[in-house]
């Protein structure tokens, strides 16, 4: 080879990089079409066998709410730290299996203005009849409560299927 300029070198490594790179682009645009082009269509299947396919109110379970069948036996609560522990029995005096219970404590003040409130779920299965223990934590260890005077104790919730 003859001795070429510095230019000329330049200009080599130039072309050879974009004689490299025009074909590599090109190459990878066909693959991300033919790519693309393939997930479109198989979506376009699944939305097409999904509306083939409905499926019916009747497959879920309808959730039926039967917080009036839950009783709430006595309870006792204490001070631990700046927490109020709120401690007792449920009864699930209805006729069905219930599944997932909310229980709410709301705080009041002396003039019978709402406060605070906490609540705590009880994922458990409770069959006719049966009785669980529960206790609700009110308050963070950190801040505490605002002053409170009375208490009501509720069920907001209780799930069945």
């Amino acid at each position: 080879m003859e001795n070429l300029s510095s230019w000329q070198i330049i200009k080599i490594g130039f072309l050879l990089g974009v004689g490299f790179v025009i074909p590599s682009l090109v190459s990878d645009s066909l693959v991300m079409g033919i790519s693309f082009g393939a997930a479109s269509s198989a979506f376009e299947e699944m939305e097409v066998e999904n509306s083939n396919n409905e499926v019916e109110d009747e497959t879920y379970p309808e959730l039926v709410d039967l917080s009036e069948k839950i009783v709430l036996g006595s309870h006792t609560s204490h001070m631990q730290g700046k927490q109020l522990l709120i401690s007792g029995q449920l009864t699930n005096s209805g006729s069905e299996i219930v599944k997932s219970i909310e229980i709410e404590a709301e705080l009041f003040d002396k003039n019978g203005v709402f406060v605070y409130e906490c609540s705590e779920y009880i994922n458990s299965q409770l069959s006719p009849g049966k009785n669980e223990n529960y206790q609700i934590k009110c308050g963070c260890s950190k801040n505490g409560l605002p002053d409170y005077a009375t208490m009501k104790l509720s069920v907001k919730r209780a799930m069945s299927y």
